[in-house]
């Protein structure tokens, strides 16, 4: 208070006694009524009024989110790839070397075999999709049938490129990984035919019933190599019947048999994925034979230019480590189906992350280098991922 006269503040009742303090308490208390008398004319708080004790939450309903959404949400990726399959069921990745199976019965009406005979075109468009032959499958017109139609007369070995895979969709238990429960597996017809030839006895000719949920047999058979060179040999059926498992596992099948988890995409939808996005549009009412004159105008597969003299393609769009990163596990099954990976990393993985390391491992696609870092630290970073991208592939 140096320098001032304590008289100079201004007085301030401190209701002990004197005229001030009462006054005082008669203000603040007409205040309060005040307050009191224009409490309901205030909006609650939010803007809402209050119509009951608990301000306004009658005018409020939770919608709770239906299962089938979130899980939908919670795989979504960062690249939208169209699926051929509508199931949750993982993708079957056959192991290296040993392979033990159950397949399951067959659960839909006039069924004769225990798998479903598809016809699938793969790696379609610059994102290497995969669509089922509208053609084969429906006898409707197919984009991709068409160009390869077309392609027949002067390039034979890209016509073969675009011709539809044949495959045997199946329900099966993975012996050795039965914790996941049921797998789908869009097997190579090869090895379909094998399992049954050795399940008829050729001196009675009686069948087996590999795929009787309680007396059934166990399916093993080897697979070695990768990609385009990836062979199926060894195929055995176990001496012995024994039960499929758990009840639940045979309700998967019942609930969604094989016909009814197809996914069919239009013809426009598959022509417009096959030229790339772009102007690419087969007619199916477009004659058999192309003008020679027209050949260079039409894409090639993916929807690239041709750029030598055979018209071949391109070299084909490579993923990049944060496309793969940015996958949800179905879309790394897909791509481990679609390129034909296995190997220990790839089994062992418990996530996707790992799952996408050991991806870009297979196919030598290099992390993408740091723009944040010394020259010096870049060059470190790169030999350290190099480094373990290299331990990686040679478990």
């Amino acid at each position: 208070m140096a320098g001032r006269d304590r008289d100079s503040y201004p007085e301030t009742p401190r209701g002990r006694g004197g005229d001030r303090a009462p006054a005082r308490d008669d203000d603040r208390g007409g205040r309060a009524r005040a307050r009191d008398d224009d409490r309901d004319e205030r909006p609650a708080r939010g803007g809402r009024d209050r119509d009951d004790s608990r301000g306004g939450r009658s005018t409020f309903s939770y919608q709770k989110r239906d299962a089938a959404t979130v899980r939908d949400r919670a795989q979504q990726g960062g690249k939208d790839f169209d699926q051929y399959l509508k199931t949750d069921a993982p993708g079957y990745v056959p192991h290296d070397n040993d392979n033990d199976i159950r397949i399951l019965p067959p659960t839909w009406e006039d069924n004769t075999h225990y798998g479903l005979d598809i016809w699938v075109h793969y790696s379609v468009g610059p994102d290497r999709q995969t669509y089922l032959c509208l053609h084969k499958m429906k006898g409707e017109p197919c984009p991709i049938c068409e160009e390869r139609q077309r392609a027949a007369r002067t390039d034979e070995e890209y016509a073969k490129e675009l011709e539809p895979k044949r495959r045997v969709l199946m329900y099966l238990i993975d012996r050795k990984n039965e914790r996941d429960g049921v797998h789908v597996w869009a097997a190579p017809w090869t090895i379909d035919r094998d399992i049954l030839q050795i399940s008829e006895d050729k001196r009675t000719g009686e069948v087996l019933s590999i795929d009787h949920p309680d007396e059934g047999y166990d399916i093993s058979f080897i697979k070695s190599g990768t990609k385009d060179r990836t062979k199926y040999s060894g195929v055995s059926i176990a001496r012995r019947e024994s039960p499929l498992g758990k009840d639940s596992w045979l309700e998967v099948a019942v609930d969604k048999p094989l016909p009814t988890i197809l996914n069919y995409f239009s013809y426009e939808h598959i022509a417009k994925e096959f030229g790339g996005g772009g102007s690419f549009t087969p007619k199916s009412d477009a004659p058999s034979r192309a003008r020679d004159d027209d050949r260079d105008e039409r894409p090639a597969r993916g929807g690239r230019d041709r750029d030598d003299s055979r018209g071949r393609n391109a070299d084909p769009v490579k993923l990049s480590w944060s496309d793969v990163h940015d996958m949800t596990m179905r879309e790394l099954d897909a791509v481990i189906e679609a390129e034909g990976l296995s190997g220990r990393d790839i089994e062992d993985a418990s996530d996707a992350s790992e799952l996408a390391d050991a991806i870009c491992a297979a196919l030598d696609i290099d992390p993408p280098r740091s723009t944040k870092r010394a020259s010096g630290d870049d060059d470190d970073t790169r030999s350290s991922d190099r480094a373990r991208l290299d331990r990686m592939g040679r478990r």
